[in-house]
């Protein structure tokens, strides 16, 4: 891959051209806006609003420098994370990520994204600290089979929770184990954790602030798209005892 206007972005770095043998990569053409970093390289779209750049410019390199004080060294090349703006839609409020080896994409839509949101900074905190965990915790540790999947989901749900809140001190990290904790005992009636990957299932969890999120439970690749007003997903199951209540 060669750019006309210039040097093309692969694997976090600016090259004048690129070949690949692998499926599972991506090649930037033109001349986003990119913020580089020790342990991550920021693609942002030139029309984000400047609130979320800001945002996004100062949480993904402090994000991603505790990754890897805390997790160690991580495989691959050093990763990107892309983020494109849609535009603000008027009854839009989406929040979409997708990860790749090395690569997570988000994709940001809704004129009430547009405006300055606690609820937004924090869905947009809480969207790419899931998604870059996964660079340790499903990448560079892999799960052996499907029925594993929850083991690499978990684990980066968690390493999200914790780094939300070493960054950000007003993050209520205890409700939001506590509603994970919830959440599982509720899943637990309907078999045990073993039996979750036979169908690999599309799962239904979480995200701050009571939001409704989806993803995918590929190897080595998924997606979350969140709806920041929706309410909490529930089922037709009475709430779980709470015998298991943090203490």
């Amino acid at each position: 891959f060669e750019g006309r206007a210039g040097p093309v972005l692969h694997a976090g770095e600016r090259h004048p051209g690129v070949t690949l043998t692998e499926g599972n990569s991506y090649v930037l053409f033109g001349e986003p806006r990119t913020l580089d970093a020790p342990a991550i390289t920021t693609v942002l779209d030139p029309e984000l609003p400047p609130w979320l750049t800001a945002e996004l410019s100062d949480f993904t390199p402090k994000l991603l420098s505790l990754y890897a004080d805390r997790l160690g060294p991580r495989g691959g090349d050093k990763p990107t994370v892309m983020v494109s703006w849609a535009g603000p839609t008027p009854g839009i409020q989406s929040l979409g990520g997708s990860v790749l080896p090395g690569l997570v994409v988000m994709r940001l839509e809704g004129e009430v994204v547009a405006k300055v949101n606690p609820i937004i900074r924090s869905s947009a905190r809480w969207l790419i600290a899931h998604e870059t965990a996964h660079f340790w915790v499903g990448q560079t540790v892999r799960y052996g089979s499907p029925a594993e999947a929850w083991i690499t989901e978990g684990g980066a749900e968690l390493l999200a929770i914790r780094a939300a809140s070493e960054l950000d001190p007003k993050f209520d990290s205890r409700t939001e184990l506590q509603a994970r904790l919830d959440e599982c005992l509720k899943l637990a009636r309907k078999g045990p954790i073993s039996s979750a990957g036979r169908t690999v299932p599309r799962c239904t969890s979480s995200s701050p602030s009571a939001r409704a999120a989806t993803h995918s439970t590929a190897p080595t690749a998924g997606s979350h798209t969140v709806d920041a007003t929706a309410s909490r997903a529930t089922d037709s199951l009475p709430e779980p005892s709470r015998a298991f209540e943090l203490g």
